[in-house]
């Protein structure tokens, strides 16, 4: 949380909004009422790590809009606080409430600087086996790692994190 700074820390007063060097990008898929849209980014994206905090993460284009729950992929924000609204397919930065667990929730990290992709970091440390060298399991079940990274690959890598 130190090296790339979260909402908590922001809010502890140990950093600001601008010297927060993490961010994870979502795209706005369903908006059910004039008041509430369902974002691409859940329980697997930010964790369930509210921290204190009112929400599971600031939304930096819509500050005052709250996210109020999540599923395992899927984020529910409330937007009646907001002057405007997103359209569906609208992209959203948020900066999640503590960014040690979003960053154990991916395989790769993105910097970029100045709308630009400059670097790609693998999560080596994540627990799991690389790709190169799979685990061998005696069941026919995936492991919980292999089902995790099978979700991740499949419904959300695009919301890889992005650093500044």
């Amino acid at each position: 949380m130190y090296l790339f700074g979260d909402r908590y820390t922001i809010n502890s007063g140990a950093l600001t909004l601008e010297e927060c060097a993490f961010t994870v990008h979502v795209t706005v898929v369903s908006r059910p009422t004039a008041e509430r849209g369902i974002i691409d980014g859940g329980s697997k994206t930010f964790s369930s790590d509210l921290l204190g905090q009112d929400g599971y993460g600031l939304i930096l284009e819509y500050p005052e809009a709250r996210i109020t729950g999540l599923s395992e992929e899927h984020g529910t924000v409330d937007f009646t606080a907001c002057a405007r609204r997103p359209a569906i397919g609208e992209r959203l930065t948020v900066v999640a409430n503590h960014c040690c667990p979003v960053v154990n929730l991916f395989n790769q990290l993105v910097g970029v600087r100045g709308g630009v992709v400059e670097v790609t970091w693998p999560v080596a440390a994540r627990g799991m086996k690389s790709r190169a060298s799979p685990r061998k399991s005696t069941s026919r079940r995936p492991t919980l790692s292999r089902r995790r990274t099978l979700t991740r690959t499949t419904t959300t890598t695009w919301a890889n994190a992005i650093m500044h």
